[in-house]
């Protein structure tokens, strides 16, 4: 089964796959953070009944952007309703912190998002040490796909830069695109094992901007143009 996200292009391609774990990933004001919202607020209008659990982490969330996108669909009046069916996580302190409010929540919100994931994994490597990094990172991935068997799981993730010259000819193949952009997604090859679908948006110019399916076990390795809006993905 597959979610509609009031984006044209990407509906068009088959929207999004229910109860997977969906990363949208690009660099900074690249729409990751519109596309959260316009996603939040299309799930849920059009499942009166859903709820929505947002752990915001980059306190990035804007009940405006959920009122402006309402009026769009000529829906405004149904704000009150919508937001209360959201449960707000602002800024949690940990990992850990995250890991135990959704073992506490299991199969009650339709919808999770995380954005963004790799701001969870702020504190530098080398304080934290590399073994409770990565018993962060799995254990948080393992948290997620437990609850994409009840729920739909969209998470935001950052860039960093990386050095064309580390590449190997044997990578290139695979890791072709993140070559090209000089930039590849944090967290990560481990953090990709538990993530279903992957879309990178780049942002073109002012207001037009594309989204390229990275890997999706549902969606066309493909991409997608899409334009800013008066402030929406069209």
């Amino acid at each position: 089964m597959v979610l509609m996200t009031g984006i044209k292009g990407l509906d068009r391609l088959g929207g999004l796959p229910k109860n997977s774990i969906i990363e949208i990933c690009g660099k900074a004001a690249s729409g990751k953070t519109i596309f959260s919202h316009q996603f939040l607020t299309y799930f849920l209008l059009h499942n009166p009944k859903a709820r929505a659990l947002f752990f915001d982490v980059d306190l990035s969330f804007h009940p405006e952007l959920i009122h402006k996108i309402l009026r769009k669909f000529n829906r405004d009046l149904l704000l009150k309703n919508v937001l209360k069916r959201i449960l707000i996580v602002s800024a949690p302190e940990s990992v850990e912190r995250v890991i135990k409010i959704l073992e506490k929540n299991l199969g009650k919100y339709e919808l999770i998002l995380i954005d963004s994931v790799s701001s969870l994994f702020k504190e530098p490597l080398d304080e934290i040490g590399f073994k409770e990094y990565m018993g962060n990172l799995i254990g948080l991935g393992m948290e997620l796909r437990k609850h994409s068997r009840f729920s739909t799981i969209l998470v935001t993730n950052q860039m960093r830069s990386i050095i064309r010259s580390s590449f190997s000819d044997d990578n290139l193949i695979f890791d072709e695109l993140w070559y090209a952009e000089g930039v590849i997604p944090a967290l990560g090859k481990i953090w990709e094992y538990f993530v279903d679908l992957r879309i990178y948006m780049k942002k073109l110019r002012k207001n037009m901007g594309v989204m390229i399916i990275a890997f999706s076990n549902s969606l066309p390795e493909t991409f997608s143009p899409f334009k800013y809006v008066d402030g929406f993905l069209e």
